[in-house]
């Protein structure tokens, strides 16, 4: 059982709303030895991801926002019975998953959203230049935030 699971998704296809899955890829390398961590690099959140996260002690999403200022990186605390943040491309929200996690297994840990804001979302491979430049920050965000956790 893993104490920390992290959780970054976006299309790799559209540009700036790859850095979620990009981080976790990253992260996924970083702590591939440390068995108190499971990283999921994915496309989208799904319902099935209830299970995994109510094994967990905290959960930290990563994601692209919509608005904002480019790169600009901001750290949210993750209610169950709030909506999460509304600046996002994706169906189904993380605070979503977490009441599903809370619902199906009578667990609800900690759990944060941490987003990068993004400039352009075209059918292209790769980060902007502005995100590429800040992904580094992103994850060295996300490994502050597990820190306490390990």
């Amino acid at each position: 059982m893993s104490n920390i699971l992290i959780i970054g998704y976006g299309n790799p296809l559209r540009e700036d709303d790859a850095a979620g899955f990009l981080a976790a890829e990253k992260l996924a390398e970083i702590y591939a030895k440390d068995d108190s961590i499971e990283v999921m690099p994915l496309i989208q959140l799904t319902p099935e991801l209830a299970e995994p996260i109510s094994r967990a002690k905290l959960v930290v999403f990563i994601d692209t926002a919509l608005e904002g200022a480019p790169g600009h990186i901001l750290i949210e605390e993750i209610g169950i019975t709030g909506n999460g943040s509304g600046s996002h491309a994706h169906d189904l929200r993380p605070a979503a998953i977490m009441q599903m996690a809370k619902s199906l297994y009578s667990q609800s840990p900690k759990a944060y959203l941490i987003t990068i804001t993004g400039l352009n979302f075209g059918l292209k491979q790769g980060l902007t230049e502005t995100l590429h430049n800040r992904l580094s920050d992103l994850i060295q965000t996300v490994t502050d935030v597990t820190a306490n956790y390990k």
